[in-house]
């Protein structure tokens, strides 16, 4: 499975669980079928953060983080290849950022 592929499938598995942390998820973008690279961009966004994570059959990834509380500009970041592993923990860390779990559960 290539990469955008993966986060897809990771999207919508984890789409419930995601809501009922906060988030608001939008329904993620794919690239035009005939994409040189096809690629994924799926947005997640709490009150005052947000992540977008692009990931690319070619195994690339950009997570672009913004702040909103503090009118900061988006930071980017960028991968020339990571797993689906990776691709997940890169992510979760991303979201943990943007909405912190709930230690209650």
């Amino acid at each position: 499975m290539r990469l955008h592929e993966w986060l897809a499938d990771w999207h919508r598995s984890h789409t419930a669980e995601l809501a009922r942390r906060g988030f608001s998820l939008e329904e993620p973008t794919a690239s035009e079928p005939e994409a040189a690279k096809p690629s994924l961009t799926a947005y997640f966004e709490s009150e005052d953060r947000g992540v977008q994570v692009t990931a690319w059959s070619s195994g690339e990834v950009q997570f672009s983080t913004v702040d909103y509380a503090a009118a900061a500009e988006p930071t980017h970041t960028y991968h020339e290849s990571l797993s689906p592993e990776q691709l997940e923990d890169e992510l979760n860390e991303r979201l943990n950022w943007a909405r912190p779990p709930d230690p209650r559960g």
